[in-house]
């Protein structure tokens, strides 16, 4: 990561390192604010980030190498992507990066959080930094001040990213991304995730759908309709949607996606908002097995049954789909959520909002 305080950079770290551990990817953010935290404590003056102060400095540049020796250590023992999240905000601190990586033959992509919006960055200090144990017991005018004095000192040493022979990501007030250099399977996921992001709070609801014929009878799949249980729960949840979110249904700003089947369409009948169906929320497809119960499928193919509670992650049905195939096809679902503004209720299934 790359950028001053306060543009985000943690957040975005946090929301990549989610992406990339939901799609199998063992990603870990090493956070240096945390180390310098541990190391000399949270109650340092300003004048500790001032690029003049040749000890607060070396202090710094101290705790960011431990970090970053650490990071590469988790990396080549635990992980397959880490996440180095400090402002690493000048020329000298990227070379030594890449430096270490490029010893220790790691790929290297830079992030840089670009943001001039003063409105933007005075709310991430009141919603973010205030609540950092560095201004625990602190007023909130005073630990405000004393943050923004702290950005102040980062900016007279700040060089934003030129050199064109790094691979990095430039994001510029949210809306806007310079690409340079990215060649790679990884960081070509990462872009694309990066491009769905914003910073728009909203609500996300996930609801299974209400009690349908085959959860009677425990089978498994198909495409049956609620019990009249089932259309009690669907009466109950959009009385709370209501009741809840009714300033939301009055301006537009709530949004409902089932799946294609019948129970989760029928489940979501009352909302008195528009719907839209995504095949991607329908529920594992169990083949040859659709409409059987466990125990029948435990009697006449015990083979399979072992199989399945062995690993259920990846244990995929005869003709059909295992956890894996779900979560690939819902990775379509990850993004559209990340790009919606509305806040949101899912009505799917059991298997697919266990994805989720």
């Amino acid at each position: 990561m790359v950028g001053l305080p306060a543009r985000g950079k943690s957040y975005i770290a946090r929301k990549i390192s989610y992406y990339l551990k939901w799609i199998g990817c063992p990603t870990k953010v090493f956070n240096v604010g945390k180390y310098r935290r541990e190391k000399y404590g949270s109650k340092l003056s300003n004048q500790f980030y001032d690029p003049e102060n040749e000890e607060g400095k070396r202090l710094r540049s101290h705790v960011a190498i431990l970090a970053l020796d650490e990071m590469i250590e988790w990396v080549n023992t635990h992980g397959s992507c880490a996440i180095f999240d400090a402002t690493n905000s000048t020329d000298a601190r990227r070379k030594l990066i890449r430096a270490r990586c490029a010893q220790e033959k790691l790929n290297l992509m830079f992030l840089e959080i670009i943001n001039d919006d003063e409105e933007k960055i005075n709310m991430n200090i009141r919603e973010g930094k205030l609540h950092l144990p560095d201004y625990e017991n602190i007023d909130d005018e005073i630990a405000f001040n004393d943050f923004r004095e702290r950005i102040k000192h980062y900016q007279k040493g700040y060089e934003e990213i030129s050199d064109n022979s790094l691979c990095y990501v430039k994001m510029i007030n949210s809306d806007q991304l310079v690409i340079n250099r990215i060649n790679q399977y990884l960081t070509s996921k990462v872009v694309f995730f990066l491009m769905k992001l914003h910073h728009k709070p909203r609500k996300i609801i996930l609801s299974r759908h209400g009690e349908s014929e085959y959860n009677i009878d425990k089978r498994i799949g198909g495409n049956g309709n609620l019990t009249p249980k089932g259309e009690l729960y669907a009466s109950k949840l959009s009385e709370w949607i209501m009741d809840n979110m009714y300033n939301k249904l009055e301006n537009g700003g709530l949004s409902c996606w089932t799946s294609t089947l019948n129970r989760t369409v029928q489940t979501a009948q009352y909302l008195p908002i528009a719907k839209e169906k995504k095949k991607a929320l329908d529920e594992i497809y169990a083949g040859q097995f659709e409409g059987m119960t466990y125990n029948e499928i435990a009697e006449n193919h015990p083979d399979e049954f072992k199989a399945r509670l062995k690993n259920k992650l990846t244990y995929r049905y005869p003709g059909g789909e295992a956890y894996t195939d779900v979560i690939a096809r819902l990775e379509n679902i990850i993004y559209d959520i990340e790009s919606t503004e509305n806040d949101l209720i899912i009505v799917s299934h059991q298997a697919t909002l266990r994805c989720l």
